[in-house]
């Protein structure tokens, strides 16, 4: 449910990243050639830092700032489990 402490998370998703539009509620989409902008409410960003991370290389952070650092730090999280 959306809710006034929901925060608006933009994200430029890459062609294989295109469906998270069509799964998740999105407030607005924006064709970038074969790109799409969406923005969508979150509650969490630690949840959006692990989609961004299980997207790959086929989604960027926009906004807000701070999603961008908790993405760098669950992928390196992530990372560091495989170093072991």
């Amino acid at each position: 449910d959306r809710g006034a402490e929901d925060v608006r998370v933009r994200l430029l998703l890459r062609p294989g990243a295109r469906w998270v539009a069509e799964y998740y509620e999105v407030e607005r989409a924006t064709e970038r050639g074969k790109d799409l902008e969406v923005t969508l409410p979150a509650k969490d960003l630690a949840w959006v830092a692990k989609l961004v991370l299980r997207l790959g290389g086929e989604a960027e952070v926009l906004d807000p700032p701070e999603l961008r650092g908790l993405a760098r730090r669950a992928a390196e999280e992530a990372l560091a489990l495989y170093r072991r």
